[in-house]
């Protein structure tokens, strides 16, 4: 019976979102230091006394997750986008932009993507990552307007 009421914060321990920063946090809460983690070492630090704080860490880190796999979807659309050049009337060296529309609507859509992402609570862990893909969406969109 004391192991169905542990359960849950198990379970939210062994969250796949659960990041080392997530891990030090909780480690940290409950003066566990740098050692090895275990079920037993946990449990000799009264883990279960720190259920709530558990809980609230592993449903940041599942709010952090889909962020960043959002952003990874973001960063993978940029990789295969050619950039439409052509030659300008014939002339040996000279090269012009061709069709961007669907530049211009994927620079808008992952816009709007960032500043959502920018405005959630859980954008704390990966803030960097999304503020860097904020200028570059940026720069390409004001690269393209010029």
């Amino acid at each position: 019976d004391e192991w169905k009421s542990n359960m849950p914060c198990i379970m939210d321990l062994g969250n796949p979102a659960m990041r080392e920063r997530h891990r030090a946090k909780i480690r940290s809460a409950i003066g566990m230091g740098s050692t090895t983690v275990t079920l037993v070492s946990l449990i000799n630090a009264n883990i279960f006394d720190y259920k709530e704080l558990v809980a609230d860490i592993s449903g940041t880190a599942s709010g952090e997750f889909a962020l960043e796999q959002q952003l990874d979807k973001v960063i993978a659309a940029w990789e295969d986008m050619p950039l439409p050049v052509q030659n300008h009337r014939n002339q040996r060296d000279l090269w012009i932009l061709g069709d961007v529309t669907d530049i211009i609507s994927q620079l808008e859509d992952h816009s709007v993507q960032i500043q959502t992402m920018m405005g959630s609570r859980f954008v704390q862990g990966i803030r960097d990552r999304v503020e860097t893909w904020e200028s570059k969406i940026r720069l390409g969109s004001d690269s393209i307007d010029e």
